[in-house]
This record gives C-alpha cells, sequence and structure tokens, in this order.
C-alpha cells in the first residue's frame, strides 16, 4: 500500500530563496558556528587585539596561558573551516568531522576556566559579578547549541569530496 505523497505548503518553500550551499557542494558554515567559534575562542581574539595595541602585560600571568590553552581545539576547529576545499589534506578532514567534540572540549575547558577564577576569589562567591556569569551562561548555550542543533550537526558531517588522484596525506 502506498503512502500518499504529503502536499508542501508554498509559505514553507520559496522557490527563489538562495541554497545555503558554498561552491563546493557542501553547506556553507552557518552563522550559529560561526558564533559559537567567536564565543570559544574569546581569549585568541582578545588577545590579538591586545598585542596589535602594544600592550606587553597580556601573558605575564598564568591565567592568560591556560585561557589560551583551553581554546587551542575551537582554534583547530577554525584552521579547518579555513581549509575546507576539495585540496585539503586528510588532517583537516579530520579535524572538521571531529568538530563537534572539539568545541565541547574547548567549551567544558572554558566554562572550567571562570568557575575555577570564580571559585578562587572569595567576593565572587557573595556577589556574582555578572559579567562573569554572562560568559559562563554563552558557554552553556554553546555547548548545548553544539549537541542540539541539526544545521551544526549536518555541516560538520560534509566536507568537500578530494579531487580524483589527489594524495593529500
Amino acid at each position: 500500500m502506498g503512502q500518499t505523497p504529503r502536499k508542501l505548503n508554498m509559505k514553507q518553500v520559496d522557490p527563489y530563496e538562495e541554497l545555503n550551499i558554498n561552491a563546493y557542494g557542501v553547506l556553507k558554515p552557518p552563522l550559529l558556528l560561526l558564533l559559537i567559534l567567536l564565543i570559544e575562542t574569546w581569549h585568541f581574539w582578545s588577545s590579538v587585539l591586545t598585542l596589535f595595541s602594544g600592550q606587553t602585560w597580556l601573558f605575564s600571568s598564568g591565567a592568560g596561558w591556560i585561557s589560551f590553552a583551553v581554546e587551542v581545539p575551537s582554534l583547530l576547529v577554525l584552521i579547518a573551516l579555513g581549509a575546507r576545499s576539495p585540496g585539503a589534506k586528510k588532517i583537516f578532514r579530520t579535524i572538521w568531522h571531529r568538530g563537534r567534540e572539539l568545541l565541547t572540549v574547548a567549551a567544558v575547558g572554558n566554562l572550567s576556566t571562570v568557575i575555577a577564577l570564580a571559585v578562587q576569589d572569595p567576593t565572587w562567591r557573595l556577589d556574582a559579578d555578572w559579567s562573569s556569569l554572562l560568559v559562563a551562561f554563552l558557554h552553556l548555550w554553546a555547548l548545548a547549541r553544539i549537541w542540539m542543533s541539526p544545521i551544526i550537526e549536518a555541516v560538520f558531517s560534509e566536507f568537500p569530496d578530494q579531487i580524483a588522484g589527489d594524495k593529500n596525506d
């Protein structure tokens, strides 16, 4: 017994809507993924801006290095995003397909850093700083979106096909 085909409501399908694929035929990274990458690499970008401003105090304390170290997995995902083309090496393909796991490691590491710094400050426990709470919320939000968003899952499952005869190992 065959099922009757489901009718599409034309309000749901816009025939003039652009397909959200790139020149290689895979999904473009959505704004959500770019926002998550920005959140999980925040210390890196603020460090770059600080260095360009001529400041030298940036890594004088150990906390700066710890914050940067926990963002290394998300920076790897960012590099793999830039290398997302048919001629990419196998390492970038592997990093990209493990992107959700790497972003999870970065989110948990960033969240742990925020909590560890908050616990060490006795005044924070009595009167929580709103910026610390906001940062913790952003990392929790990013963590939830990494695993609950079907578009994020779909984007990380695709990588442009390798060029025939190209052995990029």
